[in-house]
């Protein structure tokens, strides 16, 4: 049974989540995307509560869509360690590793050029990326990465493609999928509810998956937007290249996917920048919502 000698960090994203019903949902500072980050919010909530009443300690949420900021820290449950904005290294994203043995992704989405509820890998700008011949989902990274700190990959929700994907990338993953929406209020409690109790499944498992250590070499291809705005808007190129190490995989595509103009020694500036704008749009969104109760 678990206990607490179990540890765990939640990376959260908000594709895959109960309340994003379409891309105005993913898009920062937008009506429908403060009310996806509640929902996103009790999504989290109520898989922590169920890890929670398990023993398990301590309990890292990692906020990981787009800038950082979606989750409203005072919906969350006490006792847990939040994480909003991104550090460089030594975890791209996540800065230090996690005090956790094992990874739980919620509300993730399927990877660019295939099917699913808002694909995409890193960035809507990859109209394509595939590693190795096969199209790259974000869980391959974030676990992989993970991986090389001994944290094992444990349970996924997302919608049914992006559960699919993961399940037949990672093998033993526990899955659970989150159903068409939008959906009434009564359905995404049901939801939630049957989320919590496959979390705690999860959890309590004997085996979990080991770390997900992926080896070279890879051999990377995408198709990139390259201006998505202005008097070029649409333009697209092929780019390829290989590497024989996965924190090089993964370190070139975050630079390709949000910084390709930043020089390197720019970067951690351009970090704080970012996190400055998510702070000010999470402050906007609860600004929003606390003036009308709902920010339609």
């Amino acid at each position: 049974m678990a206990g607490s000698m179990m540890s765990i960090v939640i990376l959260a994203d908000i594709e895959g989540s109960s309340g994003c019903t379409d891309r105005e949902g993913a898009r920062w500072l937008t009506r429908d995307w403060i009310a996806a980050c509640r929902e996103m919010t009790f999504d989290v909530r109520a898989v922590v509560v169920a890890l929670q009443a398990l023993g398990i300690a301590p309990i890292t949420v990692v906020d990981f869509h787009r800038t950082g900021f979606n989750l409203f820290s005072e919906l969350l449950p006490p006792g847990i360690r939040l994480r909003q904005g991104y550090r460089l290294r030594p975890i791209p994203g996540l800065g230090r590793p996690p005090e956790a043995g094992r990874a739980f992704f919620l509300g993730m989405h399927a990877a660019a050029g295939t099917e699913g509820f808002l694909a995409h890998t890193l960035t809507s700008r990859f109209r394509r990326l595939t590693v190795n011949g096969r199209p790259l989902a974000e869980v391959e990274l974030f676990a992989g990465s993970l991986g090389a700190w001994g944290i094992r990959p444990t349970f996924f929700s997302g919608c049914p493609v992006a559960c699919d994907q993961a399940a037949a990338r990672i093998s033993g993953l526990a899955v659970h999928p989150v159903p068409s929406r939008p959906m009434t209020k009564a359905a995404r409690e049901e939801w939630r509810h049957s989320l919590a109790e496959a979390a705690s499944r999860a959890a309590i498992k004997h085996e979990a998956p080991p770390p997900y250590r992926p080896t070279g070499p890879f051999h990377v291809q995408f198709r990139w937007k390259t201006h998505p705005e202005g008097a070029q808007a649409g333009r697209e190129e092929e780019t390829a290249f290989s590497t024989n190490s996965f924190a090089d995989l993964y370190w070139r595509l975050l630079r390709q996917a949000y910084f390709p103009s930043v020089p390197p020694g720019w970067l951690p500036l351009a970090l704080r920048a970012h996190a400055v704008m998510g702070r000010a749009g999470l402050a906007l969104a609860r600004r929003r919502w606390d003036r009308t109760g709902d920010p339609r």
